[in-house]
């Protein structure tokens, strides 16, 4: 009778427990569904909410490798050079990506300082196109669903992991995110009403012709596929009409071919062709730079990747299914099953390649929570409830366990003891969430989405904001710097890096810095070309053998240790000059 008694006591005090934080939830979302019925003070609230996810860290994480650092690189010697029509890293060429981010790039560091410009100044475009995307999304959120989904919606998309991550860093997935949520907006309307106004079809041919310009087809592929569902499912291209396609395409053209133009001019059109067979074709037929994965691979890495709203994702595409007769929610799955068919089937696999197709899962989910009573939504099912729950449950597990090993790992215990404090609150919120009281207690799905939200914030502050920036460890050019900094006065020449050539060096370094092996930094060193030679330990008995009798001459200036994580390897570097 006594465990009884106590079990019952134990019961009691869980119930109140998980009452009372629903019931600071549901105050919480009370007084957000009357703050948001106006489009201006929803716009207002996802700007603060932008800012709040984006700014954390942006000025402390330093430019990471590989992809930022080569993009701050090539835009920064832009910058030096007055050169905008090609793109170099040093004196290679970068046919990679076409010129768009690094025009947007440039021109952010020249109001900043020019080549000399913080690293956050390479960041803010992401920063100002992410929460564009977001603040779109809430206008296309708006005509399909109602005020509150849409803002539900743009949240969703503001606070998704990837999101927050591509928002801190200065590349082109940003942008092309903006460009992807302004060709949905078109084709959306368009699809649902038959009539587009004239803004939001100028804004399609805008997006797609600049996200050409950011990241070559990627974008058009995405839309001509779409398009081509779209006509599929309604048998018919007439609907497709008021895009004005071939007023349409020149509109899109426009915007690149002044580039292609002065490529041309300058007799550098080869520039295109070797883009697309050195970039975009081995993507397409093999794993290019190592960067491969199976069928199925952004199916477990969009559960990251969307975080926290993954916990919606399944029972949002249970509902659209049931819905698919409706245009809208038609449109959105023309949007997001083709193109995300063919990226799993691509052999080339980053994380973020899902990105663009997130705006329409966001949509989704939104709709599905605000569409349904709470009696009748798709985690009323027991059993699916209890999948989804026990499977988030353990995702959150495995990545906060892997997040406070690399604090101690790679950080400190004091970063370690950040990383616990936030689990904890997540582990609150979590609880609350998969908590036995949301399964049948009556409460409204819409305080769900307020608990991810918390969820999602609390993640992405700690990650960015305070966990990341400081794992010195992983940051070697970071400590390189610091180690060099005490002689800087010394060091007048340029830096020569022997067995490390990760392109953050080069951004930290400057233009100048030299990449090789031991024998050509001990070549450099005795030529007197350069006064300080960076020796990782792998290039150290080439670099000393090829001294010679001056090795005796040698100064070690300091050592650094580290993780270079683009390689998986620790590395150990000496700092090296003759006296």
């Amino acid at each position: 009778m006594e465990a009884v008694r106590r079990q019952g006591a134990e019961k009691t005090i869980s119930v109140r427990c998980m009452g009372r934080s629903a019931l600071v939830f549901s105050s919480a979302q009370a007084w957000l569904e009357k703050q948001i019925a106006g489009r201006g003070l929803g716009s207002f609230l996802l700007c603060l909410l932008c800012l709040s996810l984006y700014l954390p860290g942006i000025v402390s994480l330093p430019p990471t490798d590989r992809d930022e650092a080569r993009y701050i690189q090539a835009s920064k010697q832009m910058l030096e050079t007055g050169d905008y029509v090609h793109i170099r890293f040093q004196e290679s060429p970068r046919e990679k990506k076409p010129v768009g981010i690094y025009w947007l790039q440039s021109i952010s560091a020249k109001l900043f300082g020019g080549p000399a410009a913080p690293i956050v100044a390479y960041r803010i475009p992401s920063v100002i196109a992410a929460i564009l995307a977001v603040l779109l999304l809430y206008g296309i959120g708006v005509t399909l669903w109602g005020a509150q989904a849409g803002w539900w919606s743009a949240v969703m998309l503001a606070s998704s992991l990837v999101v927050v991550a591509e928002a801190h860093l200065a590349k082109t997935d940003a942008v092309l995110l903006l460009c992807a949520v302004s060709c949905l907006r078109g084709l959306t309307v368009l699809y649902t009403t038959g009539a587009i106004r004239p803004s939001y079809r100028y804004l399609f041919w805008v997006g797609l012709g600049f996200g050409a310009l950011v990241k070559g087809p990627v974008l058009p592929g995405l839309v001509g596929v779409t398009a081509a569902t779209m006509v599929l499912v309604r048998r018919s291209w007439q609907f497709l009409k008021p895009l004005k396609p071939i007023s349409g395409a020149l509109l899109a053209s426009s915007i690149v071919l002044p580039w292609v133009i002065a490529l041309w001019w300058t007799g550098s059109l080869q520039f295109i062709e070797r883009s697309i067979s050195g970039d975009i074709l081995p993507k397409v037929v093999g794993a290019h730079e190592s960067h491969g994965g199976p069928p199925g691979f952004y199916l477990l890495t969009g559960t990251v990747a969307f975080w926290p709203w993954s916990f919606l994702a399944i029972p949002a595409l249970w509902w659209a299914w049931q819905e698919r007769s409706r245009r809208e929610v038609q449109a959105l799955l023309c949007w997001l099953l083709p193109s995300w068919v063919i990226i799993e089937l691509v052999p080339t696999k980053l994380p973020h390649y899902s990105l663009p197709l997130f705006p329409a899962l966001a949509l989704l989910c939104s709709g599905c929570i605000h569409e349904y009573d709470t009696g009748q939504w798709p985690l009323s099912h027991p059993r699916l409830y209890r999948l989804i729950r026990r499977g988030w449950g353990g995702i959150v597990g495995v990545l906060w366990v892997v997040l406070l090993g690399a604090s101690i790992y790679w950080g400190s215990w004091v970063v370690a003891g950040t990383a616990a404090l936030i689990a904890a609150g997540v582990a609150v919120v979590v609880l609350d969430v998969a908590g036995p009281s949301n399964q049948g207690s009556g409460e409204k799905p819409q305080i769900l989405s307020l608990r991810l939200l918390a969820v999602g914030w609390m993640t992405a502050v700690a990650f960015f904001g305070a966990i990341f920036p400081n794992l010195e460890a992983m940051w070697v050019s970071r400590q390189l710097v610091a180690a060099i900094l005490p002689h800087r006065a010394d060091f007048a020449q340029p830096v020569f890096l022997a067995g490390y050539s990760e392109p953050s060096a080069v951004v930290l370094l400057g233009t100048g810095t030299r990449i090789g092996t031991g024998h050509e930094a001990a070549e450099q060193l005795q030529a007197h070309t350069i006064q300080i030679a960076a020796v990782e330990d792998r290039e150290a008995v080439a670099f000393r053998k090829f001294l010679g009798p001056a090795e005796a001459q040698l100064k070690e200036y300091g050592t650094v240790r580290g993780f270079n994580y683009s390689k998986g390897k620790r590395v150990t570097l000496k700092l090296y000059g003759l006296h």
